[in-house]
């Protein structure tokens, strides 16, 4: 399953989900995800706000960008970073990101609270959820 396949599993994707932590694993190709994901139901007023702890790895990664923090971005300011995850790469970027090699598919993460993309390609995704649900 690769990432888009995966975030269609979710409730709502990865949208306003919480990026607690990441880190690459070069020499085994591996990036892992500390994610605060938000499983919440918007018709269910008790269920609106509730998340759920989660490690997101991707495998066999063939490229990390991650671009610096937007102009007026809070990046001083220690805390969890909202996402939302797509696949490709937006038009809008200003910065030089491979195509994806064949077996691997090519997405973003868009950082909303440092207003600035990581893209990746990789293989596959897999979520294991490492938290019970909870209200924030």
């Amino acid at each position: 399953m690769n990432l888009i396949e995966l975030a269609d599993t979710l409730p709502n994707g990865f949208h306003d989900t919480q990026v607690q932590s990441f880190e690459m694993d070069y020499v085994g190709r591996i990036l892992r995800f500390r994610l605060d994901v938000w499983i919440g139901e918007m018709e269910d007023e008790a269920r609106r706000e509730l998340y759920r702890l989660a490690d997101l790895t991707l495998q066999e990664v063939a490229y990390l960008v991650i671009e610096p923090p937007g102009t007026g971005a809070a990046w001083q300011k220690a805390g969890e970073v909202r996402v939302d995850v797509g696949p490709g790469h937006p038009s809008k970027s200003s910065y030089l990101v491979p195509e994806a090699p064949p077996g691997t598919l090519a997405s973003w993460f868009f950082l909303d609270d440092l207003n600035c993309f990581l893209y990746c390609a990789a293989a596959t995704a897999e979520l294991q959820w490492i938290g019970e649900e909870r209200v924030r």
